[in-house]
């Protein structure tokens, strides 16, 4: 197999609760590449921990517009894109990879919403990949469990919120 070529891929930038954000980085990658959009990989996402009965409805809110109802957004608009490539190259497929997480599998105590939202992504996925695989976009769900990065200290600064009781 010959060599990817990193100066086709496009790493953005976006908050994906900002539709303007979406079609902003999906206009820059159309001007950068006529063929369509070969890969989209959404990766947004964050954590609340927090007994359920005490987490805030707002909060709950957000992690959910992030980590569910923005990656859906994405996915929706990145669609002409993703179908253009692969119309555009016979016998080729485009994929559209959501990050799950090992929460999207099993939920625990004090992650009730992060649980949902990552419940919710692996379903989604499961139900894109049905209706988008006779146009040539392969959808996947990558559910990795514990990776060092910035994310579980991210988690741990909102633990102060799971001490909340009545």
């Amino acid at each position: 197999a010959a060599a990817a070529d990193a100066s086709r891929i496009i790493p953005v930038q976006l908050d994906v609760t900002r539709d303007e954000d979406i079609q902003r980085a999906l206009a820059q990658v159309a001007a950068h590449s006529s063929d369509g959009l070969y890969a989209l990989i959404n990766n947004a996402g964050f954590n609340l921990n927090g007994a359920f009965e005490y987490t805030d409805a707002a909060d709950a809110g957000a992690l959910m517009d992030t980590n569910f109802v923005g990656l859906a957004a994405l996915s929706r608009a990145a669609l002409p894109l993703l179908r253009r490539y692969a119309q555009r190259h016979p016998g080729a497929t485009s994929k559209l990879i959501n990050i799950g997480s090992i929460g999207s599998y099993i939920g625990i105590p004090w992650e009730a919403y992060y649980h949902a939202s990552k419940f919710a992504v692996l379903g989604l996925s499961e139900a894109m990949r049905y209706e988008l695989w006779p146009q040539g976009i392969r959808v996947v769900a990558v559910c990795p469990g514990a990776i060092v990065t910035d994310f579980m200290p991210k988690t741990e600064a909102s633990l102060p919120a799971s001490d909340a009781a009545p």
